[in-house]
């Protein structure tokens, strides 16, 4: 019974309110942290595979206009 009480005074009491408050704000922060990293990778990569979709395009044109000056000579 008395582990009981002094649970419930540890969890009413102010000190243990405010760390408990700077534990959820904490997570926030590295929640919020992680999120940003997380979106700057991801517009990173889109990035670079925009950039190799657009050079593929440019080979894929290239290679049709040699098979078509190919098949003009024939």
């Amino acid at each position: 019974m008395e582990t009981i009480i002094a649970y419930d005074q540890t969890l009413a009491s102010r000190e243990f309110q405010f760390l408990e408050n700077l534990r959820r704000s904490a997570m926030r922060n590295e929640t919020s942290a992680l999120n940003h990293v997380r979106r700057e990778v991801t517009e990173h990569w889109e990035g670079v595979v925009a950039q190799k979709e657009a050079t593929l395009a440019q080979k894929d044109q290239l290679i049709a206009d040699l098979m078509q000056q190919l098949a003009t000579r024939s």
